[in-house]
């Protein structure tokens, strides 16, 4: 397909009056704009159905987050643009989250964070279960 395209488009052009043959180097900008604008669209096409396979999938099998785990995914994501280093300690988070620090001052000193702590030390946390009280 892509050489009858190129073959059509060699013979003859839009943009000009007389009718040429297309130099070797403008068929292969041709042919190369036509291959990764097909690709482009391949990719397009490729996210939307696994953007559209996840939403579907997280409608049907619902995954509930611990809010400890999204608070600690965005501090990773800090970290991991550099605003903040591991070896932070947590109270450098303060100005980042504002507002919604005392919360989250909150929630880290129930599970037993002081500020002084490193970020690190939040990170390497793997499950945020809750002890229950009995």
């Amino acid at each position: 397909m892509a050489a009858n395209l190129v073959a059509k488009l060699k013979t003859s052009r839009k943009d000009s009056r007389e009718r040429r043959p297309l130099t070797a180097s403008e068929s292969r900008h041709l042919e190369t704009s036509w291959l990764f604008s097909n690709i482009s669209e391949t990719i397009h096409v490729t996210d939307f159905m696994a953007t559209q396979s996840k939403t579907v999938s997280s409608l049907t099998n619902p995954v509930v987050i611990h809010p400890m785990a999204d608070f600690q995914r965005k501090v990773r994501s800090l970290v991991e643009t550099k605003a903040i280093q591991p070896s932070d300690s947590l109270w450098k988070i303060a100005f980042i989250f504002g507002d919604k620090w005392a919360h989250w001052k909150s929630e880290l000193e129930s599970f037993e964070f002081t500020m002084q702590d490193s970020i690190a030390e939040l990170l390497a946390v793997e499950c945020w279960e809750e002890e229950e009280e009995d």
